[in-house]
């Protein structure tokens, strides 16, 4: 009678694989959890600098007397900041496409905002940059020019 049951799992087997398929569990949570974040994080940046180089477009027309704007190339997913004198010149061309962001939507036609010497914009505006899984709006509005960021939303 000295024959032992061979059957069946032992309780420390049982501990040792759940233990490993938590960490595995873990692992891939963290990973998907960072991606999201960093994917949130990259709009909310471009986000930020497009809203900075609106400001920008709209003190070198207040600075200089001269109407300074932006263009959206959506096609190319970048925009340009101009400088209008006579036939409008590029002062900087800014890609989003190089950081993962595209531009979605821009709003009543047309693909570009310019600011008056006053630095009132000339229509109101938005733009909407996106990620693969998120998107944000850009409202510029014309009485006095500001830009407001909307919340990132879920697409």
């Amino acid at each position: 009678m000295d024959k032992k049951l061979t059957t069946g799992i032992t309780l420390l087997e049982l501990v040792v694989a759940l233990g490993i398929i938590t960490i595995v569990s873990t692992g891939i949570f963290v990973s998907t959890r960072n991606n999201t974040n960093t994917e949130r994080r990259t709009l909310q940046n471009a986000s930020y600098a497009l809203r900075a180089d609106i400001r920008y477009a709209q003190r070198r027309s207040i600075i200089e007397g001269h109407s300074y704007g932006i263009m959206f190339l959506q096609a190319y997913d970048r925009y340009l900041i101009l400088r209008e004198v006579g036939i409008p010149r590029t002062v900087s061309t800014i890609d989003l496409q190089s950081k993962g962001i595209t531009i979605r939507y821009i709003s009543g036609g047309y693909n570009q905002v310019f600011f008056r010497p006053r630095g009132t914009a000339r229509q109101s505006f938005t733009v909407t940059l996106a990620t693969e899984n998120y998107r944000q709006d850009i409202t510029i509005v014309p009485s006095g020019g500001r830009a407001y960021i909307r919340p990132i939303q879920r697409t």
